[in-house]
């Protein structure tokens, strides 16, 4: 079977995450779900979620992060269209929108002053958009992959069988950096979390917040599928995501992109007792007051799955997940253009 090539479309794909708003413009090959050329990957730090937890029992965006959020999303489709980007463009707003009060009129404001079809998506879809984004970045046979995506708000690790329709199976959890951040603060020093940095954080401290958080994840049986793909020889742990993930802490104190147990331990340990300017020194420059908290929650995840080396792979969110993933899953759902059918070889 060989897909006939579709015509190319320049689209822009919005990631509206809970702690960075992502965007890439880019060429698409419809027919070949590829992308051909890439115009403008770019982000900006716009943090909803621990807005959201700062907020307490009211669990909502506050108006200043919201008309921050609408400022930056209306500039980025700005430069989106000046890149020759073809409306409508697509945007999936994930974890903080699902559980913010306002969250549904949030994105519908997104809509309307921004001009994005953004639309709130369950854990699976990001999942599944995810996988799509690792293996395009990865070059990875998307069944032999293991995509880990770590946010703000949660995380998702997710494989896509092929088939018609492909099936998508995920694995996740309601931890992300800002939760991590938020649960040293409260849960482990007693403390109102008011977006305070966590530093310095104690070797006890970071031993509790692992087994915290360790201890929340086991409520949650671990699904079979994980540990025998994760135990398949031909298997690719792949861990995907920007300047400011965890995967991306480890990478800088370490010098590794493949990174195991022992090494995000060994992170760990460096910027324990140390100050913001000492974590900074180390060469954490953004969001050091949360550096340590990640590399607990990365711990955690590690401990509960069972998981071997991973692999880090650069990725600006989910946007180029989003980008293919009609063509990808056969379906209609985020773009207008529908893909070609497979032409079967005479």
């Amino acid at each position: 079977v060989t897909m006939n090539k579709g015509r190319i479309v320049t689209r822009a794909a919005f990631d509206i995450g809970s702690g960075k708003t992502k965007m890439v413009v880019a060429d698409v090959d419809t027919g070949l779900g590829k992308l051909t050329k890439i115009h403008l990957s770019v982000d900006a730090s716009v943090p909803f979620k621990s807005d959201v937890l700062a907020s307490g029992d009211a669990r909502e965006l506050s108006g200043g992060v919201i008309r921050r959020g609408l400022g930056v999303l209306r500039d980025l489709a700005d430069r989106a269209a000046r890149c020759g980007a073809v409306p409508p463009h697509a945007g999936i707003a994930t974890d903080v929108f699902r559980g913010a009060r306002n969250g549904v009129d949030f994105v519908g404001a997104v809509r309307r002053e921004a001009g994005i079809d953004a639309r709130i998506v369950s854990q699976e879809e990001e999942a599944a958009v995810g996988c799509l984004t690792a293996a395009a970045e990865s070059g990875t046979d998307i069944e032999r992959l293991l995509a880990w995506d770590s946010g703000g708000g949660s995380y998702q690790i997710s494989n896509v069988m092929k088939g018609a329709p492909p099936v998508v199976r995920a694995s996740v959890g309601p931890w992300g950096s800002s939760v991590a951040w938020c649960a040293l603060i409260e849960r482990v020093r007693g403390a109102r979390f008011e977006r305070q940095t966590a530093n310095p954080v104690r070797r006890a401290e970071a031993d509790r917040l692992v087994a915290l958080i360790r201890d929340d994840l086991a409520r949650t049986p671990v699904e079979p599928w994980v540990g025998e793909l994760g135990a398949a020889p031909s298997a690719h742990l792949v861990g995907f995501g920007g300047d400011t993930c965890i995967f991306r802490v480890v990478e800088q104190l370490s010098g590794k992109t493949v990174q195991t147990r022992d090494d995000v331990q060994e992170a760990l340990e460096k910027m324990l007792d140390q100050s913001d300017a000492q974590i900074v020194a180390l060469g954490i420059h953004d969001e050091y007051q949360l550096a340590v908290p990640k590399l607990c929650l990365m711990a955690a995840v590690i401990d509960h799955l069972h998981l071997g080396a991973l692999r880090y792979q650069p990725a600006n969110g989910s946007c180029a997940g989003l980008l293919i993933y009609d063509t990808a899953m056969g379906v209609t759902k985020y773009w207008p253009e529908v893909p070609p059918p497979p032409v079967l070889d005479p």
